[in-house]
């Protein structure tokens, strides 16, 4: 689909909620950042948070609900100077991405759960909100690790910009 007005253009994809799902995913958005002119490295870390996203709402659909139906829709916006990439998944809320077992990994339960994630690592000597037990931390530092590697990888990292919109990242061309 190409934007009438520009030269920019969007490539959507729709994707069941599934694992073996993302490897198409993965392909398709090393296809559209090579199109762009980016680097293999950059496709690279590009495909690694495209993957991160999308397990970690895999992960979620199948901690929130049953529903076996659900699908994740991706945009890849490609512009002359950056390829964005929103991800779309009705049965998610922003606050169920940043929930882990019951706590927000934003620090309290029901953080803030628009806008950007700051991209801080917590330490070893810290613990995961609400439970001491060393199976919590490890999960809350997977889950902490996750989101800070996105933030890494991508220039912008934002979790529901809008209400349509979940998950929205964007790499710039250099």
């Amino acid at each position: 689909m190409t934007s009438p007005n520009s030269g920019d253009s969007t490539v959507i994809l729709t994707i069941p909620m599934r694992a073996e799902y993302v490897s198409i995913a993965r392909l398709t958005a090393a296809g559209v950042a090579n199109r762009l002119g980016f680097d293999i490295e950059t496709i690279e870390d590009i495909k690694v948070s495209l993957s991160e996203v999308c397990n970690r709402l895999i992960s979620t659909q199948s901690r929130i609900s049953a529903e076996h139906g659900a699908e994740c829709k991706i945009e890849f916006n490609l512009s002359s100077d950056s390829l964005g990439i929103d991800f779309f998944v009705d049965s998610i809320e922003a606050l169920d991405f940043f929930q882990t077992e019951g706590d927000s990994l934003l620090g309290e339960p029901g953080g803030a759960a628009a806008g950007s994630f700051g991209g801080s690592v917590i330490s070893a000597d810290q613990h995961a909100p609400g439970d001491q037990s060393a199976e919590a931390f490890s999960t809350y530092n997977e889950d902490q690790l996750q989101l800070s590697l996105i933030t890494l990888l991508m220039d912008e990292f934002i979790v529901n910009p809008n209400k349509s919109c979940l998950v929205s990242m964007k790499k710039y061309l250099e």
